[in-house]
């Protein structure tokens, strides 16, 4: 029988546990949490939980950006490698019609100001993507 390699942390804050599965999932490593099933993004350096809908950048700190910045940046990190135009984005984030397609320039602008790590590049012409594998 092989032994499954474990790591526990105990009394650990919730961005040092956040910290500590990206790394890890980074690695390759399948990470199990007892009673959780929180769904986590990573981008580069930063955290993005789903459920609790909220960013851990990497200096540790728990962000909790706006209903439309945090869809967009979902939306984003979901698809991390691929380039996407501002109106996919506009129809998949936030389904407001009507909505110039600026907007997004405003949110990008906004998630890179406040969300030390996170990565995202503009593709002149094109639109926007977070780097990765796409």
């Amino acid at each position: 029988m092989e032994a499954t390699p474990a790591v526990v942390l105990s009394g650990a804050d919730e961005a040092t546990l956040a910290r500590a599965r990206a790394l890890l999932e980074s690695e390759g490593f399948s990470v199990d949490t007892p009673g959780s099933q929180t769904k986590r993004l990573v981008a580069g350096e930063v955290v993005i939980d789903l459920d609790r809908r909220e960013v851990v950048a990497n200096d540790g700190r728990v962000i909790r950006p706006t209903t439309s910045e945090f869809e967009v940046l979902a939306f984003l990190a979901t698809n991390q490698g691929i380039v996407l135009g501002r109106g996919r984005i506009l129809d998949a984030a936030l389904d407001q019609p009507f909505t110039d397609p600026r907007t997004i320039d405003t949110h990008v602008m906004q998630l890179r100001r406040t969300i030390p790590g996170l990565v995202i590049e503009t593709v002149r012409g094109v639109g926007y993507r977070i780097p990765g594998s796409g």
